[in-house]
């Protein structure tokens, strides 16, 4: 699967801006390509039945990189505590 790069934007917008109380999560259009293709998948009806994504489905994705500029949530910084 091959996904656009509005797709990747999209998706990182969604993480910045999620529905109800879930928490926003700062990504890059890099670390938000999982998200766009799930998107994506879930927009074709051939890939969600061949992936199994219905109503029972259990999905993880792993946000592999945070906005390095921090702008993906208003006020917010991109950081990590060790």
């Amino acid at each position: 699967m091959t996904i656009s790069e509005e797709d990747a934007v999209e998706a990182k917008q969604r993480l910045a801006a999620p529905l109800g109380t879930d928490p926003a999560l700062p990504s890059s259009e890099s670390g938000a390509a999982g998200l766009a293709g799930l998107i994506a998948a879930c927009r074709m009806p051939a890939f969600r039945e061949a992936l199994g994504l219905d109503g029972e489905a259990r999905i993880l994705l792993f946000n592999t990189e945070g906005d390095p500029a921090g702008l993906s949530t208003p006020g917010s910084a991109a950081t990590c505590t060790v």
